[in-house]
Parts: C-alpha cells; sequence; structure tokens
C-alpha cells in the first residue's frame, strides 16, 4: 500500500513539474509565458462650451433734438423820458420790451432703436478620463534566462538581468 502512494505521488510530481514552463525549456521544447501588460490611462483636456454665443436686443440710444428755448433775462417795463414843451418839461412813461435771449439744449424727442448686441460664448475646461492603451496579455519565450520581460508604459521590452530602466 504504501508503495502505491509512493508511486502515485512520484506520477503526480513528474506531471506537475512535466508541464511548468521550466522544465520543458530543459527539454527543447517551446517555452512560452503569458504576461499581462496593464492598461495605459490618460487624462484628456477638453475645452467645452458652457453658454452659446446669442444676439440680445437692448434698447439703443434715444433720439436727441436740438431746440432753442427762449430765457427772459431783464423783463418788459417802462423807462421815463422828459421833454420840453410849451408848458415846460413834462415827464412821461415809454415802455420797454422785455429782453430775451435763446439757450440751446438737447432733448429727448424718443426712443431709439433696438441695437443687437452678440453675447460671447461661455468656454470651461473638463478633464475626460481615456484609455491610451488596452491591457493585455503576451505569450514570451521563457527559455531566454538571461533577459526579463519589463512592462512600462503599455509598451513590453526586454531587458538583461542586472540592468536598471
Amino acid at each position: 500500500m504504501t508503495f502505491r502512494l509512493t508511486a502515485a505521488r512520484a506520477a503526480a510530481i513528474l506531471l506537475t513539474a512535466g508541464a511548468s514552463p521550466a522544465l520543458a525549456c530543459h527539454r527543447g521544447a517551446e517555452c512560452l509565458e503569458s504576461v499581462r501588460v496593464p492598461p495605459v490611462p490618460a487624462t484628456l483636456l477638453e475645452t467645452e462650451m458652457v453658454v452659446p454665443p446669442r444676439v440680445v436686443y437692448r434698447d439703443g440710444p434715444p433720439i436727441v433734438a436740438r431746440i432753442y428755448q427762449p430765457v427772459i433775462v431783464q423783463p418788459a417795463g417802462y423807462s421815463w423820458a422828459s421833454a420840453y414843451g410849451p408848458y415846460g418839461e413834462q415827464r412821461y412813461a415809454v415802455p420797454v420790451p422785455p429782453e430775451v435771449k435763446y439757450v440751446q439744449r438737447d432733448a429727448i424727442v424718443g426712443q431709439g432703436p433696438p441695437v443687437a448686441v452678440v453675447e460671447r460664448p461661455l468656454f470651461r475646461t473638463a478633464a475626460r478620463p481615456v484609455l491610451l492603451g488596452p491591457g493585455m496579455t503576451r505569450r514570451i519565450d521563457a527559455s531566454r534566462s538571461s533577459r526579463h520581460l519589463r512592462a512600462r508604459h503599455g509598451v513590453v521590452v526586454w531587458q538583461r538581468v542586472g540592468y536598471g530602466w
């Protein structure tokens, strides 16, 4: 019974060891190993429009006319004059017209026509995550013992043992 268990264990070990890539490489068979390369994410900055441009009609400038308005500088009245006649000096009232000066000023006659004003659009910068390279599994030759496979920025590169990046 112990011989059967020992033989079964030995067979299981040989089958497991024969299936491993390291032992298969020593016998001259093809040695492949799967290496997972992670996806390469990035952030894309985009300018997007929040408020589109639009046309707004505002009140235009008013219609203005120049008018001349009379202003009384001195009111009408009388002045006294004297005259000499057969009866001596006589005084009498002489009417004096008012003194008027015309002053110019600008007056609003009416509302002006509406004026179209274009309002600028409003933009903002938004960050959007994107994928530069998908994650993938690569099969490599594991029989090259002097090299290692490294994945950097989504690119699979070979590198000798002992060297840095």
